[in-house]
């Protein structure tokens, strides 16, 4: 059974196979676990219980969590993943490792927006543009569109003739 105890496995979020889809999965993962009830389980927010019955109830919340969030991670994450006993340790290893990534990714999304220049086709640099904003995006950066206009201003050509001469090319 699964951490809400449901049997259904449809419910469950997608598998994390790569890092890059991190954020998504995450929040999926994390609304996964609230709606069974178990969020404050998998981040250790919540006490063992003292009682005999009431510990046996966590225990099977527990189980069925670790249960979930083993078939919710594929590939090297599973078998990392399957290094931890405790699931707390599990998730919390997970996160560190992939926000990990995605943070030296947000910062080479960043590094590489700042260095961007025009290549000589306006179209390219469009092109280029909206490529490094996708991922700054999906590294977990955010950027406004008037903020990606005046980045975009900032790098075409300086002169209306020569910018004209870039488009009829």
């Amino acid at each position: 059974m699964s951490a809400g105890q449901s049997g259904n496995r449809k419910e469950l979020p997608l598998k994390l196979y790569d890092i890059k889809d991190f954020a998504k999965w995450k929040l999926q993962m994390e609304l996964h676990f609230r709606r069974c009830g178990v969020l404050a389980i998998v981040k250790g927010n919540e006490d063992m219980p003292e009682e005999n019955e009431a510990m046996k109830k966590f225990d099977e919340k527990v189980a069925g969590a670790h249960y979930d969030l083993l078939l919710c991670l594929g590939g090297k994450l599973k078998n990392y993943a399957l290094t931890f006993t405790s699931l707390t340790d599990a998730w919390n290893a997970i996160v560190d490792l992939c926000s990990m990534a995605d943070d030296v990714e947000l910062q080479k999304a960043e590094e590489e927006l700042e260095s961007f220049s025009f290549d000589g086709s306006v179209l390219t640099t469009i092109a280029g543009l909206k490529s490094v904003f996708e991922r700054l995006k999906s590294a977990g950066g955010t950027i406004s569109d008037s903020q990606k206009v005046l980045k975009l201003l900032k790098i075409l050509p300086k002169s209306y003739e020569e910018l004209i001469y870039q488009i009829k090319m």
